[in-house]
């Protein structure tokens, strides 16, 4: 609210403001309109891995979360992309009797809480 003048008669202007997270509701498939949301854990029958799912209160309609993946239409190779070639490239092949790291180094990092002067 502002005060009332020649530009505001009302003495209310609009003005975009942001909303709560609560205040967002989603779209029902089903009904096309929105709704309140309720979180069930889900095992899938065919690999028995485990995730939360959202179901519609009203109806109990499943509503799955939608996958943005327009970005992938416009990706391109370019000359800063590594190679496949230079990633399965061996850059390191340890010595046989000889620890990738000092001894000393390993000492610290297994035990990290002891102090070393």
């Amino acid at each position: 609210n502002v005060p009332k003048d020649d530009e505001t008669p009302s003495g209310k202007i609009q003005k975009e403001m942001p909303i709560h997270v609560t205040n967002v509701a989603l779209i029902d498939p089903s009904t096309n309109r929105p709704t309140k949301v309720r979180l069930e854990s889900y095992q899938d029958p065919t690999t028995g891995k485990r995730e939360k799912r959202r179901y519609s209160l009203a109806t109990g309609t499943y509503i799955p979360k939608k996958m943005d993946l327009s970005y992938q239409r416009v990706w391109k190779d370019s000359d800063f992309d590594t190679t496949p070639e230079m990633v399965n490239a061996v850059t390191f092949e340890t010595a046989p009797g000889v620890p990738p790291f000092p001894e000393d180094l390993m000492r610290e990092v297994k035990n990290r809480y002891k102090k070393h002067y």
